[in-house]
């Protein structure tokens, strides 16, 4: 059940990162799906093109975009990974406001 997408090609993961509006919530939801053994669409994309790292870095969440870093085993194509409109998780980071967090993500894309 962990991989399974809804007609946007969301994952739970994804799903975790919008409906929650705390960030421990956020927080909460991440932490178990990761956990799981049944959990394997750390990566996928949706119908937008983003991944659930783009989705934490719009909320500006950087617990959870470096516990979803720290539990890829493909940690920087994720970094690397554009959506729809061409935008990495660094970019919509720092579209939102969160220069902080997309500067932390520029850097992780370069180590």
């Amino acid at each position: 059940m962990a991989n399974v997408t809804d007609f946007l090609g969301n994952t739970a993961l994804h799903r975790a990162m919008t409906t929650g509006a705390r960030s421990e919530d956020r927080q909460e939801a991440c932490s178990a799906l990761l956990r799981s053994p049944c959990f394997t669409a750390l990566g996928a994309a949706n119908s937008n093109g983003q991944t659930a790292l783009h989705l934490a870095a719009l909320k500006g969440d950087s617990w959870v975009c470096r516990a979803i870093l720290h539990h890829s085993c493909r940690a920087d194509e994720l970094l690397g990974a554009v959506e729809a409109l061409g935008m990495t998780a660094a970019d919509l980071a720092e579209g939102a406001g969160y220069d902080d967090l997309a500067e932390e993500l520029s850097v992780a894309s370069v180590v």
